[in-house]
């Protein structure tokens, strides 16, 4: 397991023109865009079948159908519409998604987290976060702290210590180096966890959008056939002139 001069000492000793060592939160700070890159091509995505949909749908003679035809078809334009509405909402969520700090992994947030009458979606998927977090652990802050409430402690600890002004120079050196690996381990931690809560969000959003296309063709299926009564056949008027 590392210390934190290891790691000081990893980041600092480095030959001329190597990159930096790629960290746990770039990783994950790459993977929580690539999703919202994707909700943000879909929400687009569903704006423009909307609109589409919108001007496409034949509301001009609908006036003139009657009530057994009238009635399914503004049904089915209106849970196309809705259908549509819904995943861009859902879309919009993985884009709005509210950013996980330190400060939700102290002892009262989690305490809060696990009781029984937590049963939200946004407490399961905190809870799912929380667990691939503690899965690894080793990797994100197990070199600095022994759990997450300890992390977020000694990390207001350093930095008050920092500030106070009653440290020397050897421990203001000793206490800033800590200060910094402290915080990167709290960035990993931050950034996994709002990469596992937007990705379950962004789950969500793709087994809506399963149902919810279903919804949309089956929509426009009855709207087009509502829309579109046959003709009626006209009787052919055949006139006949005799010539004596």
């Amino acid at each position: 397991m590392s210390t934190v001069d290891d790691r000081k000492k990893g980041c600092c000793n480095m030959p001329d023109g190597a990159e930096p060592p790629v960290t746990a939160s770039a990783e994950y700070g790459v993977a929580l865009e690539s999703l919202r890159s994707a909700a943000k091509w879909l929400l687009t995505a569903f704006a423009v079948v909307a609109g589409a949909l919108a001007a496409g749908l034949q509301l001009t003679g609908l006036g003139g159908l009657e009530a057994c035809r009238l009635i399914p078809a503004a049904i089915g334009a209106g849970i196309a519409l809705w259908s549509l509405g819904y995943m861009a909402t859902k879309a919009s969520a993985v884009l709005a998604q509210e950013w996980v700090t330190l400060g939700n992994f102290s002892n009262e947030e989690l305490t809060s987290l696990f009781r029984d009458d937590q049963k939200s979606e946004k407490s399961q998927r905190f809870r799912t976060a929380l667990e691939r977090i503690e899965d690894d652990r080793n990797e994100l802050y197990g070199h600095v702290a022994s759990s997450l409430p300890n992390l977020r402690q000694k990390l207001r600890e350093t930095n008050e210590k920092l500030i106070s002004g009653q440290a020397g120079e050897e421990e203001k050196r000793r206490l800033a180096e800590e200060s910094a690996a402290l915080r990167e381990a709290a960035r990993d931690v931050a950034q996994c966890a709002s990469y596992f809560t937007t990705l379950g969000l962004f789950q969500d959003m793709r087994k809506t959008l399963a149902w919810t296309s279903f919804l949309v063709v089956a929509g426009l299926g009855v709207f087009a056939w509502a829309a579109n009564p046959p003709k009626e056949d006209k009787p052919l008027q055949v006139q006949v002139n005799v010539k004596r």
